[in-house]
């Protein structure tokens, strides 16, 4: 098929030229959660443009692109991410940050949105053509927004951003600097604390507790000692004419702490959690009217958590409830609500055997209730007040939909019932499949509503993964002094006509299954084929490999050896042979993954060793197919490499070099043979011979029927490039 392909082609190329007009095509691209710069870089490709990125473009972005030009998208793109560019020559220049030229002399426009300082200080001083250093900025982005201002009014602006930071003009530069003084350069400015008669005013904006503690203590006179390491940071106290106690103890209730008094001298300690629950929490007696505490009890819903919070006084009957007001309200309501006169009504526990109570409870009519349900934990059962009519009517629906379903055989198409198991929606429960010794069978257990949810859920989760082709072509250069005579590829065009012809001799291409043409072109596939014809290249692999996206392949081609390890047994002065064997050659481990958008990720390492020489050591009485020999030495060279490219273009790994000295013997016949007096008739010429591998891949996505339109893409393409032109 290949060899018909590019027969036509060949032809293809050889007919009249006829001018093609360029006709606009609209942009239609999709992209989910994907870097910027990426998708960036993608839309730039499909249009043929050029694009520059500086280092302040980062995040991920979802978008789609339907747009009939190039600048359209770009506008609308940008606009979103909060992104600015300019044009200049034809190229595309992006940026997270605008510096434009204010309207006085030496003034600017900046813009810029959570981009970094160090980031935002290089491009000022570039855009500004003036010297900007700075110390290293932490790792906070800043967001700039200023028009007409100087350079340093701008650059003061960012300083402020950050805590400790000076700005200095020195020597027709501006410095940045950390002052090393960060938390405390600012502390005394932000609280206000005054003393009069006795009485302490405080006004506070943010400060830390150990400087608001020295202050107060320095103003009272008094001696103290913080025996914590808590210095939390305090906010927005404001107090007036407090006396010296009350203030200390306003100042503690707010940093958690509390104190001591020993010899005159204040000792500041941490104040558990627990002990400020303590303060805080209060006891209330709620006596039950109606109902006895042994029944209501059983009757707490567990969301409320109640013990830790009640104790129940059988004798009184009467709970008694200690914590805040917070947690002990929804428990006083609850026991509001249950303990009322029954008239007639009584407390009933109804139980369910097949479904879960949770789910039965919203399913029950209200009607039916004369008070909530509450869910008996740990048990599939609730308790309502009722009456003996309400009793045989709640009893009757209940025995209607607490059946259980009859299970429905569902047949998987493509995964495992484990896999379908493992990835479940939430909006499924996973008790309701049950999954078989058959792979490809589940049973389903559930009403109609329920069957069909789990039936449109599994059309996206039957689903086969992409398949994913590779074609890969391993080739093994060698350096030589050789001129390439052999290569034939030629453009002539008639006086008379426009027309245009090329023509190639690929004889040596016609035997690989690896498109080379469509690859890399004419002039390549040419080049190539006089190596192979000179002996320069020699085709090491040449296959279509398959595989599914997400999952491991490998290639292998090896030679094994096989020496005889002897073994000497010291205790009886026996010897002993083990055969080993040492594999050597090219090993190409692949792994490909298929994103959303058909773009194709790949790692793909590559193995290649080689087996050294080897000082025989054979007995000539042995018979067997192996050789007694020592080991002999290898090399083995490895490269790694992580690619994410389109369905298509091709993968090239490259940088696999080899040295090895082959020795060449030249004898005259019978004189040659002689011994000692031979080695006068024999000439022997090291030749050192460097090799390289290439491997060149080129990952396919796999889709079901014929790519007819693809085929016509790839022939305008070639066209495009050799005729056109």
């Amino acid at each position: 098929m290949k060899k018909v392909f590019l027969f036509l082609l060949i032809i293809f190329f050889t007919c009249t030229f006829i001018p093609l007009s360029a006709q606009e095509t609209g942009i239609s691209l999709n992209f989910r959660n994907q870097k910027i710069s990426d998708i960036l870089v993608s839309l730039a490709d499909v249009c043929g443009k050029s694009l520059v990125i500086d280092d302040s473009v980062s995040g991920t972005a979802t978008f789609n692109f339907a747009d009939a030009d190039f600048d359209t998208a770009l506008r609308r793109f940008t606009d979103y991410t909060r992104l600015y560019y300019e044009e200049k020559d034809n190229v595309y220049y992006i940026s997270r940050i605008q510096i434009l030229q204010g309207t006085g002399a030496g003034l600017f426009t900046v813009n810029a949105e959570d981009v970094m300082p160090s980031v935002l200080i290089k491009e000022l001083s570039r855009k500004m053509n003036i010297t900007i250093m700075a110390d290293t900025f932490p790792s906070v982005p800043a967001t700039v927004r200023i028009q007409d201002a100087s350079p340093e009014m701008i650059l003061r602006l960012i300083a402020s951003r950050y805590d400790g930071y000076d700005l200095a003009f020195e020597n027709g530069g501006y410095f940045i600097r950390n002052n090393g003084n960060a938390s405390g350069k600012k502390s005394d400015s932000r609280f206000t604390l005054t003393e009069e008669n006795g009485m302490y005013s405080l006004s506070a904006r943010k400060t830390s507790f150990s400087d608001l503690i020295t202050a107060l203590f320095k103003k009272a006179g008094s001696e103290y000692s913080l025996i914590t390491k808590n210095n939390t940071s305090l906010e927005n106290m404001y107090y007036d004419r407090k006396d010296f106690q009350t203030m200390l103890l306003l100042i503690l209730d707010q940093a958690g702490c509390d104190y001591t008094i020993k010899n005159n001298v204040y000792y500041i300690f941490d104040l558990q959690q627990k002990d400020i629950s303590k303060q805080l929490s209060d006891t209330q007696s709620f006596q039950l009217r109606y109902l006895s505490v042994t029944d209501v009890q059983s009757l707490f819903p567990s969301d409320l958590n109640t013990a830790s919070l009640i104790k129940a006084d059988k004798n009184t009957n009467t709970f008694y409830l200690t914590g805040s007001k917070k947690e002990t309200e929804p428990v006083i309501e609850f026991l509001k609500q249950i303990d009322v006169p029954l008239d007639g009504r009584f407390y009933g526990q109804y139980t369910f055997s097949n479904i879960p109570v949770s789910t039965a409870i919203p399913m029950i009519p209200k009607s039916l209730f004369l008070s909530d349900a509450v869910i008996i934990p740990n048990t599939s059962s609730f308790v309502t007040q009722t009456t003996k009519e309400k009793d045989e009517e709640l009893k009757a629906f209940i025995a209607k939909i607490d059946v259980q379903d009859a299970p429905r055989a569902v047949r998987l198409k493509f995964i495992k019932s484990s896999e379908l198991v493992k990835y479940l929606p939430p909006s499924i429960d996973k008790n309701r499949i049950t999954v078989t010794g058959d792979t490809n069978v589940v049973f389903f257990t559930g009403n109609d509503e329920q069957y069909n949810r789990f039936l449109d859920s599994l059309t996206v989760l039957d689903q086969p993964d992409e398949q994913i082709r590779y074609q890969l072509l391993v080739v093994q250069y060698q350096n030589s002094d050789s001129k390439n005579v052999s290569a034939s590829l030629s453009l002539s065009s008639t006086s008379d006509s426009q027309s245009a012809a090329i023509t190639a001799t690929l004889t040596n291409l016609f035997n690989i299954n690896f498109d080379v043409v469509s690859q890399f072109g004419l002039q390549a596939a040419a080049s190539f084929n006089a190596e192979i014809t000179e002996s320069r290249a020699k085709v090491l692999a040449d296959t279509t490999l398959n595989g599914i996206s997400g999952q491991d392949i490998s290639f292998e081609n090896k030679n094994i050896y096989r020496y005889r390890d002897i073994v000497t047994e010291s205790s009886s002065d026996s010897y002993t042979s083990i055969v080993r064997e040492i594999s050597t050659g090219l090993t190409i481990k692949i792994s490909g993954w298929v994103s959303g958008d058909e773009m194709i990720t790949v790692s793909v390492s590559a193995d290649l060793s080689k087996q050294g020489s080897t000082d025989s050591s054979s007995s000539s009485s042995s018979s067997s197919d192996t050789t007694d020999s020592t080991p002999p030495s290898t090399s083995e060279k490895t490269v790694t490499t992580n690619v994410r490219t389109k369905s298509g273009v091709p993968i090239i790994i490259s940088g696999l070099l080899q040295s090895e000295t082959d020795k060449t013997e030249t004898r005259v016949p019978v004189l040659g043979s002689i011994p000692v007096l031979g080695a006068l008739f024999r000439t022997t010429k090291d030749t050192l011979a460097t090799t390289e591998l290439v491997i060149y891949l080129v990952p396919f996505v796999e889709h079901n029927g014929s790519t007819p339109l693809q085929e016509e893409k790839n022939i305008r393409s070639l066209y495009d490039r050799y005729v056109a032109q």
